[in-house]
């Protein structure tokens, strides 16, 4: 004597299609790959700011850099953290305006 299964229940012999699953992994992946494809700096900056802000990576190696450009001194200051991560060590500083100033006159 065999019973049938309730009216709503799936038989556990019959196969039903992953169609949740597969659309799960599909955006899992679109995920996957915008996170893998966007840009690695991100920037900030307040209207009334004079300092913009973009944090990156060094071109040498893997290692984390901030770069500051200050709008009123047209200074472009570059820093990065130390090994031990406690401090912000300076990397560089770079005068904007005399940059210009030669450009003008390279003319």
């Amino acid at each position: 004597m065999t019973s049938a299964a309730p009216a709503g229940t799936s038989n556990p012999g019959v196969r039903t299609r992953p169609w949740g699953l597969l659309g799960l992994n599909l955006a899992l992946l679109i995920v996957l790959g915008l996170v893998t494809f966007m840009p690695r700096a991100i920037g900030q900056f307040a209207p009334t700011s004079e300092t913009l802000v973009v944090s990156g990576a060094t071109g040498a190696s893997t290692e984390q850099v901030l770069w500051m450009f200050n709008i009123q001194r047209m200074e472009l200051i570059a820093v990065g953290w130390d090994r031990a991560g406690t401090a912000l060590e300076p990397i560089g500083r770079r005068s904007v305006s005399d940059d210009v100033e030669v450009l003008r006159h390279a003319r």
